[in-house]
């Protein structure tokens, strides 16, 4: 596939196709919060080939990844989420890129299809991890 490309904006790293960064994509990049996990948005239209999906790939690392998809409905994100969770082998966390009222993006960590689920515990008291 030609015309696929990456490029780091703030701690983002934007996958786009077309030669050109959408200024949506641009925007949202700039205010993905820097953290230790990294953050990929994706600018690349919903009508890509299902066979060009894996050569996105390629642009994502192999660990848990945060993923805002610049234009994609915000009902396909789920989907596309649970997808690239599942060819990774790590969770995803999504958003649809459209902030909620309150002007924050909304975030769903997505499984792989078919992990085992991962005990949730509660941090517990200093003077339970002291024993």
């Amino acid at each position: 596939m030609t015309g696929l490309a990456s490029f780091r904006v703030g701690t983002a790293t934007v996958v786009y196709f077309g030669g050109r960064i959408s200024d949506r994509a641009w925007l949202l990049s700039r205010g993905v919060a820097g953290d230790a996990q990294p953050s990929v948005v994706l600018d690349i239209a919903p009508d890509l080939p299902a066979d060009a999906w894996n050569e996105v790939l390629k642009y994502f690392p192999r660990r848990q990844v945060r993923v805002v998809a610049a234009h994609i409905e915000p009902d396909e994100v789920l989907r596309m989420g649970r997808w690239l969770a599942t060819r990774l082998g790590e969770p995803v966390v999504v958003s649809t890129g459209v902030p909620e009222p309150a002007g924050n993006l909304a975030w769903f960590r997505l499984e792989p299809v078919g992990a085992r689920p991962r005990k949730r515990q509660q941090p517990g008291r200093w003077w339970h991890r002291a024993a």
